[in-house]
């Protein structure tokens, strides 16, 4: 399915985004998450996840647990050692395609490794 700026294509049981930004952006730009790399995670296993995460020092930049535009369901994103966006998503189903555009959601962390915002 596609948007005015997202194509979403699904290959066996995996998914593949391009996303139109309008202008070049470093993949690795401080706590940008924009350009990343997603793995789904079981519900089951979603707060496990957190957990590793946050037993590990590492910084969660984002998590939300609303859906939107392209997906519902929770979703953080953190870095990886090279300094690479990564998004874990507990998919719960396509997004609302009347949502209107990207306007910048207002973004929270957890305040537990559990999520909770």
């Amino acid at each position: 399915r596609e948007n005015d700026t997202t194509v979403f294509m699904k290959a066996g049981e995996d998914y593949f985004v391009l996303s139109r930004t309008g202008y070049h952006q470093s993949p690795n730009k401080g706590t940008d998450t924009l350009i990343h790399h997603a793995f789904m995670v079981a519900s089951e296993d979603f707060d496990a996840a957190m957990a590793h995460l946050e037993d590990k020092g590492v910084e969660v930049l984002l998590y939300e647990d609303v859906g939107h535009r392209s997906f519902s369901g929770r979703h953080a994103y953190f870095h990886d050692p090279d300094g690479n966006s990564i998004e874990i998503i507990d998919l719960q189903g396509e997004g609302d395609e009347d949502a209107p555009a990207y306007q910048g959601r207002q973004r929270r962390l957890p305040k537990s490794h559990l999520g909770s915002a």
